[in-house]
This record gives C-alpha cells, sequence and structure tokens, in this order.
C-alpha cells in the first residue's frame, strides 16, 4: 500500500465522530489525537528548548472550529479540509509526519509551565502536497500539546 492509500484508509472515527460533533453544536470538549513520542520530542527540544517527556497530543472543540471556519467547506481561507475525513486523518499525519520545524510563533492562549507563551510547531506529512499540523507546545502541569489548526496544500 503507497502513503496515499494509507492516508486514506486512516480515518480514526472517534476523531471523526468528535468533529462532526462539534460541528453540529455539540460540547465536546477535546479528544487525544496522538503521543509526542521520543523521536518528535527530541526534535521539538532541539527546535523549542523545551522538554516533553511524553506529551498527549489534543484536539480541541475550538481547534476544529478554527480548522472548519478557516479550512472547511466554506473556509475564510481555502476549503483543505472541507471533508471532515480530513481532519480525522490527523493522527495519521502525527504518527507518520516527515518534517518538524518551528516558525518563531508563539499562541496566544497557551504558555508554558514558566508562564511563556507556548512555541507553535509546524508538523507536515507529503501527501499530494503537504498536510500541515500546527500544533502549541506546553510543557505545563497537564503534559499536553494542543492542535492549534490543520490544512492541506496542492503545492509540492
Amino acid at each position: 500500500m503507497d502513503i496515499k492509500e494509507k492516508y486514506v484508509e486512516s480515518v480514526d472515527d472517534e476523531v471523526l465522530s468528535f468533529v462532526y460533533d462539534v460541528a453540529s453544536g455539540g460540547d465536546s470538549h477535546c479528544v487525544t489525537v496522538g503521543f509526542v513520542n521520543e523521536e518528535m520530542a527530541t526534535q521539538i527540544e532541539t527546535l523549542t528548548g523545551l522538554s516533553l517527556g511524553c506529551n498527549r497530543i489534543l484536539l480541541t472543540s475550538d481547534a476544529v472550529k478554527h480548522i472548519i471556519k478557516r479550512h472547511g467547506e466554506n473556509g475564510q481561507a481555502d476549503h483543505s479540509m472541507a471533508d471532515y475525513k480530513d481532519i480525522a486523518r490527523i493522527c495519521y499525519v502525527l504518527n507518520n509526519y516527515d518534517e518538524i520545524f518551528y516558525t518563531g510563533e508563539k499562541s496566544y492562549s497557551l504558555l508554558t509551565k514558566d508562564g511563556e507563551r507556548a512555541p507553535h510547531i509546524v508538523i507536515s506529512k507529503k501527501i499530494d502536497g503537504f498536510y500541515y499540523v500546527i500544533e502549541a507546545v506546553s510543557d505545563g502541569k497537564k503534559k499536553q500539546n494542543n492542535v492549534v489548526t490543520a490544512f492541506r496544500t496542492n503545492k509540492i
């Protein structure tokens, strides 16, 4: 099976259900979409200086609303996430990423344990263009990172 086929088959039913619930006005709060593994933790520490351990990666209802508003069917920026199944494939991207980089941007609402604004890292996977996940890195007490947004491009 090639990468495209693996991607298509990777819909996480729990995440898809969560996305539909949020889109229909439900009050779900968040769902776990992955964990920071050792390799990812090392790369993030090199980029940001933050030591993560095994943080959970959460997709919150606010992030889903943002993704739909900016990248959904009537998205303000594009329509790359119009198919909710693409949002539900975020776990595949996090587990099979090609690259992680740090642009220097920081969160306005999420903080590190030192009270600093949490850095945003970009995780990308090449799949008929690129799938990007922007994640706020937190070394806080809760040991969790939060997905900020996700989108796709056709540019290679």
